[in-house]
């Protein structure tokens, strides 16, 4: 890293009395902690940081950053864990101001974009990405304190539950490029509506630089809206004939897709349309950053999303398990579902739990999934969760023909699972990441 600790008492107005050293990394997971690590104790939902600080400070950290003094151990003390570590990546970052840096943000597809970008740079620019999706107040500061003298291009993903948390992430870092990938019902139980998720999703353009770019998409319904709130130069992607970067010829196979992008033919083992569109949101920003189409192209042909539980096939007991479960919403649902659709898979077995934050609208909406589910004639269907009935409901009102089977305890849902497990076999998780159906794979 290139900070001393000097410079983090300094910040938050702590007297410094030591010998000053350098600091080998910051980190808020006591796993983590190194010799020469900075330690910061954060409250979640299930532990508080602060219990772990003796052990930060045993395993060789300099100091821990608390709220509250603890006796024994070198603290530096701020009024609050989660400001103090954001307040200090926009410290850090800021010392990397030739850094080339994009951010994405929306309703869908924000990691395959995020990893996407970051691979069509590599071909450019040594660049550091969010690992996973670590994109929020605590993750992108993370990914900055990362950065080092060879870091030259910046790729962050940023999430949001709540209207002010986005304008929060956007200001860490000075952005060249940002992309809202589109405006969906993910968290519309926290927002209210689809108009409030967009003005949330909005205030990623606090982070432009003067003269950035906000890459944003021309299909979406709003795109006029998003245009009107940038207040940058706009490039936009799509299947429009207006469309900055032109999404054309599509043709889908059980492989993967072919298309076009600005005329250039693209090959590519991500499936659905949405993959598309997220490949063009992509290829736009780098664009910006200086790579053009045929490195995109280059790029593209090795792409994977492996070990990010986002469409991910492995074998379990001779049947071939889509994993597909890190979220879920009633939008992502059904561009998945195309996607296996694309894929004309014999025996397919779907394991659907509930999508979370979607507030007053859940029945409904699971009701609405149940009746696209439907629609891909799956040879069984298991349930599981809450709405478990709801999605049964719609599945059977829309002419389902396989039995469905709800389950709320994740073991017997697993009991009910084994036998699906042969040759011949798909088998399709879904579901939002509080399900935790990647358990049933473990």
């Amino acid at each position: 890293m290139r900070m001393n600790l000097s410079e983090v008492y300094s910040l938050f107005g702590a007297r410094f009395k030591d010998n000053d050293v350098p600091v080998k990394g910051v980190t808020a997971d006591t796993r983590n902690i190194k010799k020469g690590f900075i330690f910061f104790a954060i409250k979640g939902e299930k532990n508080d940081g602060h219990l772990f600080a003796a052990e930060a400070v045993k395993k060789g950290a300099l100091v821990c950053v608390t709220e509250k003094k603890i006796k024994g151990l070198p603290c530096i003390v701020v009024p609050d864990t989660k400001e103090a570590i954001m307040n200090l990546g926009r410290y850090y970052a800021a010392k990397f101001n030739n850094l080339k840096a994009a951010a994405i943000t929306g309703s869908n597809g924000k990691t395959t974009t995020k990893e996407l970008l970051a691979d069509f740079l590599q071909e450019a620019y040594v660049t550091r990405k969010n690992e996973k999706s670590f994109n929020n107040y605590l993750g992108v500061p993370l990914t900055l304190f990362g950065l080092d003298n060879k870091t030259q291009a910046l790729v962050l993903e940023m999430g949001m539950n709540h209207k002010g948390e986005i304008i929060k992430l956007a200001r860490l870092a000075p952005l060249d490029a940002v992309i809202i990938t589109n405006i969906g019902r993910a968290h519309i139980g926290n927002m209210g509506s689809r108009d409030a998720i967009a003005g949330a999703k909005a205030e990623i353009f606090e982070g432009l630089k003067k003269g950035g770019t906000a890459v944003l998409n021309g299909d979406d319904g709003y795109f006029k809206f998003l245009s009107a709130k940038a207040g940058h130069k706009v490039v936009s992607f799509g299947t429009g004939l207006k469309a900055d970067y032109r999404i054309s010829s599509v043709k889908e196979s059980v492989s993967g897709t072919k298309f076009s992008l600005n005329g250039i033919k693209m090959d590519t083992k991500l499936k659905g349309i949405h993959n598309i569109y997220n490949i063009a949101a992509a290829a736009a920003a780098a664009g910006v950053l200086g790579v053009d189409l045929k490195k995109v192209k280059k790029a593209l042909k090795t792409f994977s999303m492996r070990g990010l539980m986002r469409f991910e096939e492995i074998k379990v007991k001779g049947a071939s398990v889509i994993n597909d479960s890190y979220n879920a919403n009633p939008d992502s649902y059904a561009a998945s579902l195309m996607a296996l659709k694309q894929m004309k898979r014999k025996n397919l077995v779907i394991v659907s739990g509930d999508m979370l934050e979607l507030g007053k609208n859940s029945r409904a909406m699971h009701t609405e999934t149940g009746a696209k589910i439907a629609q891909i004639k799956p040879s069984a269907l298991l349930i599981y969760g809450e709405f478990a009935r709801d999605v049964e409901k719609g599945y059977l009102k829309s002419g389902g023909k396989a039995k469905p089977e709800c389950f709320t305890d994740l073991q017997q849902l697993k009991k009910a699972l084994m036998p699906c497990l042969k040759k011949g076999n798909t088998v399709f998780l879904k579901g939002s990441r509080g399900n935790k159906l990647e358990e049933l794979i473990k």
